[in-house]
């Protein structure tokens, strides 16, 4: 998307990729980050490896109309968009209140509300510049101000939205009133040129900027109107919100005459069937919804036998982690953290929970199928090393704890008591307290021990910045490591693989032996659609682009 020449790092990584020191898919995501369309990439691989190398088209034409309903939980959280907490949420604001980029199926990121990006060769500004015609709903032009307006509410730590952690190239600590607080860094660091273009003008180099405009608490609102989302919302995406009733249902009105790309439905009817998978399975096979968000794994064998669904699934970086509070003993002791994870047979939590829809993980929630991962080899199992731990620290007699674990879905309960059978075995007593998704996200950041999972994103370094960087609203473990802050703002601002990876290899060993946490699988997105629903991917993130569907019969 770069006007006029290509990004000089461009260069580089092209080379990489015909050296064989970049894989494809990395190639196809640094590229595009850099601003290379998303056609030229992949006709650049095409040429290295002599053949044609294309993504596949959508069919030419696609039939419009008729109400799309999706089996989907609905959530009081939807109506503060800029501080949701679950990817999912972002299903029912983003046709909205649209984001600036899209991160699709493919990982790969492309213009949305944006029409194009531009970076510096020091990779410390980025020049976004706004789609032409993009307008609210009301009709008025969505600005440079609008968009600055956002990122400043986004980026108030009054507010509290991730996107502080994960734009934290943005910020800068300062003191005031004797507390430690954040600010823009400068003054000038969310700058307007133009009615049209902004500038992101950075603290230290970033690589990732396209992708963290796609995060899901950063869609953009009409200032004008408030950060709110809900039934007459000003909003610039091709969908008006006419009804939000958490735990019941949303709609969504497709515009007509709409400035970018129509929707193929009239209307989108989130209806949340509860998260009994019994129930889900029944509304699809009722077809009362032509799909789900989600497919529960032991729903699988049931929905092969109805032939009008088809089941779709791909790997994902999407983590369940058992959480301790590192600001109350006794997990604060590293000793006892690093027991439990000696403790932990990776393959057989795995398959407790997941059976066969999930991967082992390494505690360090870097996922092979991210592009930095770094091959650690398998943790070390070891009950004798993790009672000698836990003695060590104070515990011969063990430790007996609350963990509490969202009940929804299933298979996080199912895992917490896998991980009670595990933990059992070195004397730590786990006292299950499973909550509804009202309760759990109440309680999330604020209970001692927490079984839980964090969605997927394309880059591991985005997951670091939201999750582990220190002092970041989302670091609910209150735990922190300077070297690891040091070697993700490295990572961050690094495009030669080798080099990224050598920081991200030492964040995997920090986490794995130093973390606040045990992370020992990752799941693989699951869910089930219609057969006569067209244009769905499955998406790591288990994203919904209900704009790109149509009902074909």
């Amino acid at each position: 998307m770069r006007e006029g020449k290509e990004h000089p790092l461009i260069n580089r990584v092209k080379e990489q990729f015909a050296e064989g020191l970049m894989d494809r898919r990395e190639f196809l995501r640094y590229s595009t980050l850099l601003g290379l369309s998303v056609a030229t990439a992949y006709a650049f691989v095409g040429k290295v490896i002599g053949v044609d190398y294309v993504p596949q088209a959508r069919a030419a034409s696609m039939k419009k109309g008729g109400v799309l309903r999706i089996g989907h939980l609905t959530h009081a959280a939807m109506r503060q968009p800029h501080t949701m907490s679950w990817f999912a949420f972002s299903d029912v604001t983003f046709p909205v209140i649209q984001t600036l980029t899209r991160t699709g199926a493919d990982n790969l990121t492309r213009p949305l509300l944006a029409e194009s990006w531009t970076a510096s060769d020091d990779l410390r500004t980025w020049t976004i510049k706004l789609a032409k015609g993009a307008a609210w709903t009301d009709g008025s032009p969505v600005t440079a101000d609008d968009i600055i307006a956002n990122f400043k509410h986004l980026l108030d730590p009054a507010t509290g939205s991730s996107t502080m952690g994960l734009m934290a190239y943005l910020l800068k600590e300062v003191e005031k009133d004797g507390e430690k607080t954040k600010e823009l860094w400068d003054a000038n660091a969310l700058e307007v040129v133009d009615d049209r273009t902004i500038n992101f003008n950075l603290r230290v180099p970033q690589v990732a900027i396209p992708e963290h405009l796609f995060h899901y608490t950063n869609g953009m609102c009409d200032p004008a109107s408030g950060f709110e989302m809900g039934p007459g919302i000003n909003g610039s995406g091709p969908f008006d919100c006419v009804e939000l009733s958490p735990k019941d249902k949303v709609v969504l009105k497709a515009k007509r005459g709409y400035w970018g790309k129509e929707a193929y439905v009239d209307s989108v009817e989130f209806i949340d069937i509860g998260a009994d998978p019994t129930a889900q399975f029944a509304a699809l096979a009722s077809k009362q919804v032509h799909g789900l968000h989600e497919l529960q794994s032991d729903q699988v064998d049931a929905v092969k036998q109805q032939e009008h669904l088809k089941i779709y699934t791909t790997p994902t970086g999407r983590a369940s982690t058992l959480s301790f509070r590192v600001d109350h003993e006794p997990w604060g002791d590293n000793r006892v953290r690093q027991a439990v994870r000696l403790a932990a047979v990776e393959k057989n939590l795995t398959k407790a929970a997941l059976g066969e829809w999930g991967t082992p993980g390494e505690h360090h929630h870097v996922s092979s199928i991210h592009p930095e991962y770094v091959d650690l080899g398998p943790p070390e199992h070891n009950i004798e090393k993790a009672k000698a731990l836990l003695a060590e620290a104070g515990f011969a007699d063990g430790i007996e704890t609350d963990i509490t674990v969202l009940n929804e879905p299933e298979s996080l309960l199912k895992l917490a008591t896998a991980w009670k059978d595990q933990l059992g075995k070195i004397g730590i007593k786990l006292n299950i307290k499973p909550v509804t998704s009202d309760a759990f996200w109440g309680l999330w950041d604020k209970d001692v021990v927490t079984c839980t999972y964090w969605s997927h994103r394309p880059l591991a370094i985005q997951i670091m910045a939201l999750v582990y960087r220190t002092g970041v609203p989302w670091n609910t473990f209150r735990w922190g490591s300077d070297e690891l802050d040091v070697a993700l703002e490295k990572a961050e601002g690094t495009v030669e693989v080798e080099d990224r990876k050598k920081y991200v290899k030492r964040i995997e060993e920090i986490l794995q032996n130093e973390g606040p946490m045990a992370q020992p699988m990752f799941w693989n997105a699951l869910t089930a659609w219609n057969k006569n629903i067209e244009g769905f991917s499955c998406h790591p993130s288990l994203c919904i682009f209900v704009e790109d569907l149509s009902i074909e019969s």
